[in-house]
């Protein structure tokens, strides 16, 4: 079905310009693609996550936006949303619509400050949320990060069911957030004696909570394994920062590894050697192997 749809999406958009190199871009394109397929599907609702920013993207297309969310803003994308978390905020805070309500974990001052006077520029209202102390006792939230996405995930469920005056019980809830499973983010899977545990942290905020996962599950259940770290990504971000960012929570939380692997994607091209030299060389001089 999804190869039907995409060429029934791709074809109708060569029919109105044959040229290829006036299509969408992949994101774009993915998000027509998702609207195409829910459609016909008959899909009752939708949650659509943003791109880089907000206030040029692709899902500004929607103009029955039940409930906007904002889950912590950070410096990332900078190379397209400025350098600042006042530049970053203000496109994130494009998704806001006029009288639709808006929810927002806490953020720093700068960005929640721009959410703010967006908002009240807009005619949105804003609420910052605060972690809900009564969530359930479960391995999915262990975290901090798990237990302030939970409260917002709570807050905009509890939206989107008012406008039908349904309700989200204690029971809806506690269902909904023990039996989450999202593949590939906090991931473990236990294979041939080996246990991955799988992450695709790629900034300077999700990687620390990774490795706080990982070193949550270590200590708990794995202790006096071989321990092997297993790193690479394909981005415009700076490999040697998120090395950097990795060496230094393993330094400050005495997390040590066994064996660490680098894996810089092929486009690195004739970099590959000199890039894996010189993150090889860093750790070794940030961390101490067990």
């Amino acid at each position: 079905m999804l190869t039907e749809s995409f060429y029934e999406i791709w074809n109708t958009l060569l029919s109105h310009s044959p040229n290829e190199e006036d299509m969408p871009g992949y994101l774009q394109l993915l998000a027509l693609l998702s609207i195409h397929v829910f459609k016909r599907e008959k899909v009752d609702v939708a949650i659509y996550e943003v791109h880089a920013g907000g206030k040029k993207d692709a899902t500004n297309v929607f103009d029955q936006t039940v409930v906007c969310g904002f889950t912590t803003i950070g410096l990332d994308h900078t190379d397209l949303l400025g350098p600042t978390f006042k530049n970053v905020a203000w496109h994130k805070s494009g998704i806001m619509k006029l009288a639709v309500p808006a929810f927002s974990v806490s953020q720093e001052p700068a960005a929640r400050d721009v959410l703010e006077k967006e908002a009240a520029q807009l005619g949105c209202p804003i609420e910052f949320v605060q972690m809900c102390e009564t969530l359930p006792k479960h391995f999915n939230l262990r975290l901090d990060a798990q237990k302030t996405n939970a409260t917002l995930a709570i807050r905009l469920a509890k939206t989107f069911l008012s406008r039908s005056e349904d309700e989200l019980s204690a029971r809806d809830i506690h269902v909904g957030l023990t039996q989450c499973h999202w593949p590939g983010r906090l991931h473990t899977i236990e294979q041939d004696n080996c246990r991955w545990f799988l992450d695709c942290a790629h900034n300077s905020l999700s990687l620390p909570v990774a490795l706080e996962w990982f070193e949550c599950e270590a200590q708990q259940s794995y202790k006096g394994c071989p321990r092997i770290l297993i790193f690479g990504h394909e981005s415009k971000r700076n490999s040697l920062d998120l090395i950097e960012l990795i060496a230094g929570y393993s330094r400050d939380h005495d997390l040590t590894f066994d064996r660490i692997i680098l894996t810089p994607y092929e486009r690195y091209g004739m970099l590959f050697p000199t890039l894996t030299y010189s993150l090889l060389t860093l750790i070794q001089d940030r961390l101490y192997t067990m």
